[in-house]
C-alpha cells in the first residue's frame, strides 16, 4: 500500500482484516506513525461495535508493517495499491518507479 492518508488507511485495514500481510509506505515515519494510530483507533471502534473480535483486530494489526521506502514496501508483493495524491504527475512518477521495482506479474492498482 503506497500512501497512508484517511482513505488509504481504510484500504490497509480491509486488506489486513482479509488476512493479507500489508506493507504500508509513505514519505516519513511520522506520517506512518499517525496512520498506525488511526488504524489502531479504528480497530478499537470495530471491536467496540462488535464488528471484529479483539483477537481478529490484534491479528490484523500485526499484519501491517510500515516503511518510508517504496522499494521495501513492494519487495515480494504480488499486488501494489497506490493511493497517493490525486495529482496525475505524481501518480505517473510513482507508476514509473513501480514499473522499475516490480516484476511483470505484479498487479499495480489504483482505488480510484
Amino acid at each position: 500500500m503506497i500512501g497512508s492518508g484517511v482513505i488509504r488507511h481504510g484500504i490497509t485495514i480491509a486488506y489486513a482484516l482479509g488476512g493479507y500481510d500489508v506493507n504500508m509506505a509513505d514519505a516519513t515515519r511520522e506520517i506512518l506513525g499517525r496512520a498506525l494510530n488511526r488504524i489502531s483507533a479504528d480497530f478499537t471502534g470495530l471491536v467496540r461495535n462488535g464488528l471484529v473480535t479483539e483477537e481478529g483486530a490484534k491479528s490484523a494489526l500485526a499484519r501491517i508493517r510500515t516503511t518510508a521506502s517504496i522499494a521495501d514496501a513492494v519487495a515480494g508483493c504480488k499486488l501494489v495499491t497506490q493511493a497517493i495524491t490525486e495529482q496525475i504527475v505524481s501518480r505517473k512518477e510513482l507508476f514509473k518507479e513501480l514499473d522499475q521495482l516490480c516484476p511483470e506479474d505484479v498487479v499495480l492498482k489504483s482505488p480510484y
